[in-house]
């Protein structure tokens, strides 16, 4: 397989390209071309999530000395305003962080989930 990087493409958010490919022999005899996918720029970020919830749960209550704490985050998708998705290529992930203060990320630093999640259980102490 062969590919190609091509810097200086003046392209906008929402434009949408068209590829395609033909190869030339040594004679100059160009053969037929072969079209791409198509895809539309996408530089919009998406919005913010709403409805953040975090539900500390004790993993170990038998033994509050060596207890650990699970933390249950929940959420709703980020949405613009007629209900559709925020970013027009999907969202690639989501990275959840939080802190013993607002803005804080000492408890648990940025961590990449699946880009579908909806929540995960991760350990804190």
């Amino acid at each position: 397989m062969r590919g190609f990087i091509i810097a200086g493409a003046e392209l906008l958010h929402g434009d949408c390209v068209h590829p395609r490919v033909r190869a030339i022999n040594a004679a100059g005899i160009r053969g037929p071309h072969s079209a791409g996918n198509g895809a539309c720029v996408d530089l919009k970020p998406p919005s913010r999530p709403t409805g953040l919830l975090f539900e500390a749960i004790l993993a170990s209550p038998e033994d509050l000395s060596q207890a650990s704490v699970n933390v249950r985050l929940t959420w709703t998708d980020a949405v613009d305003e007629d209900g559709a998705s925020t970013s027009a290529s999907g969202l690639e992930s989501i990275k959840v962080a939080f802190g013993r203060a607002p803005g804080d990320d000492s408890a648990l630093s940025w961590t990449t989930l699946a880009p579908t999640a909806r929540s995960r259980e991760t350990g804190a102490t």
